[in-house]
């Protein structure tokens, strides 16, 4: 029988000749990074860019592109945030390349200390909510061996014969995105996997743009964890423990402080770029220009 990796297209690693026991510890403090990324006095009402980052055999990191677009969503007052998921190893083959990751975000309310409790923010509008890439082929042989001892007491012919059959193979990368929360819509998980002909791993830059609205002015947060199969981080491991974001501090949006920064138009990070900006109605905003993935072009 298959297992779930195989059923998911997760590639199996070699076999090797031994095998030891390994117990999950879900409660560890960091896995891959030496420093959860926490929050500053500002960083309480404003989200830090870098969400999350983690460094080991690999580098992963978790971005908030700035500027921040404060608007409006079908009358709503609405945010329009711009993901960006950053998967960095150094080759291709089977222990260096991601072959599929899990990305969950959530929103929550987080008032400050004497003020009132909200509803949680709401996901309005996300990409992609189904995406397949440029099919690719190959052609596979599969061969059976059979194997019939004729005799008595191990005295005889042994008869061996196989049996060869080929076939295509199509892969695509593919990329499904589903709200979470129930009917609060608070949450979004994102699976993303490669070619399983072409065997690149999933793509090294991830854009992933989605429209949050958010009534009323209470503080609210944003969770973000990432799951991914590579190298050994595979199977119960890989599902159980995030690569990124399990120790890492939520990042907060207050809006009062948002609002009031996008009127000045003049605070900026250290990039230059702007930290909040009025965006006016989303309600016609093609979220596909923002993201990674292309139905008419494939891969950006």
């Amino acid at each position: 029988m298959a297992s779930e990796d195989e059923a998911a297209g997760i590639e199996t690693p070699p076999s090797f000749s031994w095998s030891a026991p390994i117990e999950i510890d879900t409660k560890a403090e960091q896995f891959l990074s030496s420093r959860p990324e926490t929050n500053s006095e500002q960083e309480e009402l404003l989200p830090r860019e870098i969400i999350a980052e983690a460094a080991g055999c690999a580098h992963f990191q978790a971005e908030l592109g700035r500027p921040l677009l404060i608007g409006d969503f079908k009358g709503l007052p609405a945010y329009l945030l711009r993901t960006r998921f950053l998967f960095q190893l150094f080759t291709t083959s089977w222990l260096s390349r991601v072959q599929a990751a899990v990305i969950t975000i959530v929103f929550e309310d987080s008032p400050l200390e004497g003020y009132n409790s909200w509803p949680h923010p709401a996901i309005a509008a996300y990409y992609p909510e189904l995406y397949e890439g440029h099919p690719s082929k190959a052609t596979v042989e599969t061969r059976r061996e059979f194997s019939l001892d004729a005799g008595y007491m191990g005295v005889g012919a042994n008869l061996a014969a196989g049996q060869s059959t080929t076939a295509v193979k199509e892969g695509k990368v593919l990329v499904q995105g589903v709200r979470g929360g129930g009917r609060r819509r608070n949450a979004i998980i994102w699976t993303i996997r490669e070619d399983e002909v072409a065997k690149q791993g999933i793509p090294h830059i991830v854009d992933l743009p989605l429209i949050v609205t958010r009534p009323g002015e209470g503080r609210f947060s944003a969770t973000i964890q990432v799951k991914a199969h590579y190298g050994f981080w595979r199977g119960p491991l890989a599902r159980t423990i995030p690569v990124l974001g399990k120790n890492d501090a939520p990042v907060f949006f207050d809006p009062p402080t948002l609002t009031s920064l996008a009127a000045l138009g003049v605070e900026r990070g250290p990039d230059g770029e702007l930290i909040a900006q009025h965006g006016g109605s989303f309600d016609a905003v093609d979220l596909q220009t923002m993201s990674s993935f292309s139905k008419s072009y494939g891969l950006k």
